[in-house]
């Protein structure tokens, strides 16, 4: 499987850096993986010959010998992410998304400013008597037999005092 990975990961890393890849930074990280992979795979293939020649390892060459395939499938992994964050795809959706938040963001905060304001206030104030209106035909309530000039009372307010009862029904 280790071997797999590196031959793979080499290919693919070979043709982005010559075709597909964009941007300093996925360039630099295709040729350090290339350059790394390289290594790996002139190691490799060292010390394979050397065991099937009969040639002693050295004591490096052992214990890479013991590590190298189960750390190098955890470095191929790491390098596949590291191209998943630098890929242009990648940082343009990033980009993308921050964009949209901030213009969000900036809309919510807007709408939150004309909700506090004292002009939109007033304007509610003002309209009170038309939404009233609205309602009242909604619930096909009688016109109110209040002038125009009056302001209508609401509540139980309206009932006045009864039998000495100074808030009015309850």
């Amino acid at each position: 499987m280790t071997t797999l990975g590196v031959e793979a990961l080499f290919g693919l890393c070979l043709y982005g850096v010559s075709q597909a890849l964009t941007g300093k930074l996925e360039k630099a990280l295709g040729i350090v993986t290339l350059a790394f992979l390289l290594a790996v795979m002139a190691t490799n293939f060292t010390i394979h010959r050397q065991l099937v020649k009969g040639f002693p390892l050295s004591e490096w060459q052992e214990a890479y010998y013991e590590w190298a395939g189960s750390l190098v499938l955890f470095v191929i992994v790491a390098v596949i992410v590291a191209f998943a964050f630098a890929s242009y795809e990648a940082r343009e959706r990033r980009l993308q998304r921050d964009i949209e938040f901030l213009s969000r963001q900036k809309g919510l905060e807007w709408k939150k400013e004309a909700l506090e304001s004292e002009a939109l206030n007033e304007y509610l104030e003002d309209s009170k008597p038309a939404v009233f209106e609205q309602v009242r035909k909604t619930l096909q309530l009688p016109a109110s037999s209040f002038s125009s000039g009056s302001r209508p009372v609401y509540g139980f307010a309206r009932y006045g005092r009864r039998n000495g009862d100074e808030d009015g029904p309850k």
